[in-house]
């Protein structure tokens, strides 16, 4: 009998002591086993992330900041770009997003016009301003106009267009890039009332003319007419690309009176 219990004292010590290592074995593996901290681990970082952004097409350089993977990253031209008459800012791209991307190139709304004959601009806004005279008149009128034209240069295909004539002043000055001008008197037959169109053709994309509410006086010189022209303001523009391709604009306009300068 005291053999047998001897026998199970030794079989509950060798229980107690397995457990007991066990125990030990399994509060020690976590030390064992886990690598000092920031070795045997690659940790990626917002100075490799941020250059592999897309950005603006630019000479510059990235602005980097923050830890990965909450970076700014902001690429940074050295100057500021043009691409199709606009001017491109500083380009940023944030982290989980795109650059911003240039916007296509401009297209000039006149360009596709066909070309026309400088002359034929000039006779068509002419006959523009009579049209225009008898589309709201009805009755007998007479007709008294007088035209002025810069001066064409001689010589073999397209004619270019001096300045060499004295110029048309408006407000007392004038006007660069303009072509031609002409104004129609047209007088009634019956009660003698007299009506003024006219019309201005610039080698332009926009004058002082184009002004809202702006009323202005005509003169030309002495040699094509004494009158001043009173109290002008355009009722109608018309767009064109001469025979080089150059963009006119034509200004129709009427006057309130002429008076003798």
């Amino acid at each position: 009998m005291k053999r047998n219990l001897n026998i199970i004292l030794m079989v509950i010590l060798g229980a107690m002591l397995a457990l007991g290592g066990c125990l030990q074995t399994q509060i020690q593996s976590p030390g064992q086993t886990q690598p000092p901290a920031g070795k045997g681990t690659t940790q990626k970082t917002c100075g490799e992330y941020c250059p592999t952004l897309p950005h603006i097409e630019c000479v510059g350089k990235w602005n980097i900041s923050g830890v990965y993977p909450d970076c700014i990253c902001a690429f940074e031209c050295e100057k500021q770009q043009e691409t199709g008459g606009t001017v491109q800012p500083n380009a940023t791209a944030q982290n989980g997003g795109t650059a911003n991307q240039q916007p296509p190139a401009e297209i000039s709304p006149y360009a596709t016009l066909p070309p026309r004959q400088e002359t034929d601009i000039i006779d068509g806004a002419i006959q523009g301003i009579k049209s225009a005279f008898y589309n709201v008149h009805s009755g007998t009128f007479s007709e008294n106009c007088v035209s002025w034209a810069a001066q064409a240069e001689s010589g073999p295909g397209p004619q270019e267009i001096g300045l060499t004539a004295p110029n048309v002043l408006f407000e007392g000055k004038s006007i660069d890039g303009l072509r031609a001008s002409t104004f129609c008197v047209f007088k009634n037959s019956e009660d003698k009332s007299s009506t003024i169109y006219g019309m201005a053709v610039f080698r332009s994309k926009t004058t002082k003319l184009d002004e809202q509410s702006y009323l202005f006086d005509v003169s030309y010189p002495p040699v094509f007419s004494p009158d001043l022209l009173r109290d002008c303001s355009v009722f109608a523009r018309d767009y064109n690309l001469n025979e080089n391709r150059n963009l006119t604009i034509t200004y129709s306009f009427t006057c309130v009176s002429a008076t003798s300068q």
